[in-house]
């Protein structure tokens, strides 16, 4: 969290505070932080065990990697099906309403500029993080705020030279460079939930609830932050602590982590938000951000100066006991750790049965150190005393039984998360239909899930991205607004932005409810009676079906292939290119749109699969 961005509020800064009620709130605050933070230990715990079984890089007691990585197909399989559901596409993540007649013809230009403002900020990027959090930790948090950022560029300044008559004989040129305060933007981070710490009493009212964000910010940015109020001996103190301090490299797995205070040049820094009662005096606070330093100094205490909760958290399964968190891959991992057990047990009794023990009299095998294929050991008769060495069976541990299969379905049913999610079947399948039947199957718990993470935590931050832009932006700009596959310029200003709007979860099927819809359209195009039917259309209604069949298959570049230029200009232009002749062109346009209207369903089929490229703006 880039907490520098703050500046200081006159009106309700409370720098006169003398140092012992400093003491008190700093007190108050990390106690309420201690509290908190005992609530994250068991979501620690299963965090770092999901992350041993998806991440090789987790070695076992013996230093060997020994994981079946079905837990690995289960993250990846869950991220890339929540992925597409939810935001592959900006303008399906989401929808808007007006409230009123003139918010309702807004409401186009608005989402428009919405969507832009997310491929200017590479939104995609951010949820990858954030997915990442919600599936390996069962929750995710955002940072929205406003970022308006200083560049510096070089400025040619003239200097006069004068004569002794006053006259100028010359300038001198100089080039500096000189501070620009950019056109801001708002902007969405990732931040890392397992460093959100909260009242879980309050937690149902997200605005007015205490929450503390832990983070370690370098020191050069505390010391220069200018919303903070440090004397000159606390800088030189916290300078000190900087320069003495041992080097941490993992937090993670340090029992005493809430204690720590320096990390290699970086201080702690608690960012407490939401409604503040003043200790001693019970004084009510409403909607404070108040910042502590090292776990010492009171930095800042002030009303925020945002318009709401810039911290957008949610949950995958909340807790009953903590309201924390679960993980959607827990129960994956919990089988998986039987599963990895039972492959060692198996690969154990293999070794035996390949290199195999004998029980034999003692000193039968004094000599023997090694087994070399072809190569014979040899014995004196009288060491075995008649008696042949035995060779001991664990051929029990390899009996005819699928566990790996076994524990995948466990998995898979305990999950959700099948290989039909990637659209992938097994050889059981035999039709289209019955395929497409499977896969509709699959989707629907996928679905459940995707619509989980929309709204508790795309939707909540859509809605307070506008709301930031509707409290600070200022400048008018022009955006790009499709309409009936045409598309045309509208103005962004203060009246769009202003308006009353609805924001709901997006139009967005589940990828593999999409796939086996396009499925079943081609498949209807191929057949008989539709090809008869196309037989007797007229070349403009097999156009237009053609424009449809496209849009349905969510063809990317629909507009551009039916540009205003018109096909037949298209197609005169292509026949140009191949050298055909001016008074030839309309031969070749008739025989172009016939050729279209006779193949329809491979024209579609080709087009749709080159419009599944990805999308570039």
């Amino acid at each position: 969290m880039a907490i520098y961005e703050y500046k200081p509020n006159s009106k309700t800064d409370r720098r006169s505070l003398n140092k012992a009620k400093r003491d008190v709130i700093v007190a108050d605050i990390l106690d309420k932080f201690h509290d908190w933070y005992d609530q994250l230990t068991e979501s620690r715990k299963d965090t770092v065990a999901i992350l041993k079984e998806i991440f090789p890089c987790y070695k076992n007691t013996s230093g060997e990697v020994k994981k079946i990585p079905d837990v690995y197909e289960q993250y990846q399989t869950y991220m890339s099906a929540i992925y597409r559901a939810t935001y592959q596409s900006y303008d399906g993540m989401f929808d808007i309403e007006g409230q009123d007649l003139r918010s309702n013809d807004l409401s186009s230009i608005y989402k428009a500029s919405l969507v832009y403002d997310f491929y200017k900020i590479n939104l995609k990027g951010t949820l990858d993080g954030v997915l990442e959090d919600w599936t390996t930790k069962g929750e995710a948090a955002v940072y929205i705020h406003w970022d308006q950022d200083i560049e510096k560029v070089p400025q040619v300044e003239g200097e006069a030279i004068f004569d002794t008559e006053g006259n100028i004989v010359d300038i001198n040129y100089k080039k500096r460079m000189v501070s620009v305060v950019k056109p801001g933007h708002v902007d969405v981070k990732r931040m890392d939930p397992h460093n959100l710490y909260y009242d879980p009493s309050q937690r149902w009212n997200w605005g007015m609830c205490g929450k503390i964000y832990r983070s370690f910010v370098p020191i050069q940015y505390v010391l220069a932050n200018t919303a903070f109020n440090l004397s000159k001996e606390e800088k030189e103190e916290l300078l000190d602590m900087v320069r003495n301090a041992p080097q941490v490299n993992d937090i993670l797995d340090d029992e005493k982590c809430e204690d720590i205070k320096v990390i290699g040049a970086t201080i702690e820094v608690l960012e407490y938000r939401g409604d503040y009662l003043v200790p001693e005096t019970n004084e009510l606070l409403r909607d404070m951000e108040i910042f502590v330093v090292a776990g010492k100094y009171l930095a800042r205490m002030a009303e925020s100066m945002y318009p709401e909760c810039p911290w957008i958290y949610g949950t995958y399964l909340a807790r009953p006991d903590t309201g924390r968190g679960q993980s959607p891959l827990k129960s994956a991992y919990i089988i998986a750790d039987v599963e990895n057990k039972c492959m060692d047990l198996s690969l154990k009794a293999w070794e035996l049965n390949v290199i195999p023990t004998f029980l034999a009299p003692k000193g039968a095998f004094s000599e023997f150190t090694e087994l070399i294929p072809g190569k014979p050991v040899e014995y004196e008769q009288t060491v075995l005393g008649g008696q042949a060495p035995s060779k001991l069976d664990f051929s029990s541990g390899l009996r005819n039984f699928d566990f790996q299969d076994f524990f995948k379905r466990k998995i898979e049913g305990a999950t959700g998360i099948t290989q039909y999610l990637l659209g992938s079947q097994d050889g059981s399948v035999r039709t289209a239909s019955e395929s497409t039947y499977i896969h509709a199957g699959a989707s629907m718990r996928i679905n459940h899930e995707a619509y989980k993470f929309s709204s508790r935590i795309i939707l909540k931050m859509v809605e307070t991205f506008s709301t930031f832009k509707k409290y600070f932006e200022t400048e008018e700009y022009d955006v790009r607004v499709e309409n009936d596959g045409t598309q045309e310029f509208q103005r962004v200003d203060q009246e769009v932005r202003s308006g009353n709007y609805t924001f709901i979860i997006g139009g967005n099927q589940s990828a593999i409810e999409k796939e086996a819809e396009v499925t079943k359209l081609f498949n209807l195009l191929g057949t008989p009676v539709f090809q008869s039917l196309a037989q007797i259309m007229d070349v403009d209604t097999s156009i237009e079906l053609l424009r449809w069949v496209l849009n349905r298959a969510n063809f990317k570049g629909t507009s551009q292939i039916f540009e205003i230029a018109g096909l037949s200009q298209a197609i005169n232009n292509i026949g140009r290119s191949m050298g055909i002749q001016e008074k030839n062109l309309p031969e070749f346009n008739n025989d172009m749109k016939e050729m279209i209207k006779m193949n329809l369903p491979a024209t579609a089929q080709q087009l749709t699969m080159a419009g599944q490229q990805p999308e570039i703006t």
